[in-house]
């Protein structure tokens, strides 16, 4: 009788075992789904140009340049996300500029904050041209304080 306790308590111990294993696995997995992407909420770049056009009217537009860090690989969580970011900031629909252009990058060890803030500020645009195939993943357009365009990646998850 003893023995056969023995041997019970074992293959419950063993059973016990792999459900925890069983569970950790589900948890770590969940998480791995869900880990949470994290937009830069300080601005890492920002541009105004100030244009005359053909008919004497003056425009200003502004570019503004966000880094995007633990992305995830899901186009449509992706957009839900970001739509969220541009939708709690009214000032990405404020007056005054005739167009006004949210770009989000992937941020990496080739673009980041410390990189960009080591570069003039007169030379930053560069290096988000010289990294757009590379780390751009959407930009949002405003004209006249109105959402007009959306603009994927081509290299983007689909």
């Amino acid at each position: 009788m003893k023995r056969f306790q023995a041997v019970l308590n074992r293959n419950s111990t063993i059973k016990i075992a792999i459900i925890l294993s069983i569970l950790i696995f589900v948890e770590f997995s969940c998480r791995s789904q869900h880990s949470s992407t994290v937009i830069n909420p300080k601005l890492v770049f920002s541009e105004l140009d100030t244009f005359v056009t053909s008919v004497d009217n003056i425009q200003i537009n502004k570019d503004d340049y966000f880094l995007i860090k633990d992305f995830t690989k899901d186009k449509i969580k992706m957009k839900s996300i970001l739509d969220s970011f541009v939708n709690i900031h009214p000032e990405f629909k404020s007056p005054g500029f005739g167009n006004y252009v949210v770009y989000f990058y992937l941020e990496d060890d080739n673009l980041n904050e410390d990189i960009i803030k080591r570069e003039k500020p007169m030379y930053r645009y560069k290096l988000f041209t010289f990294f757009k195939e590379k780390n751009y993943l959407v930009s949002y357009t405003f004209r006249n304080m109105k959402f007009s365009y959306l603009d994927w990646s081509s290299e983007y998850y689909k």
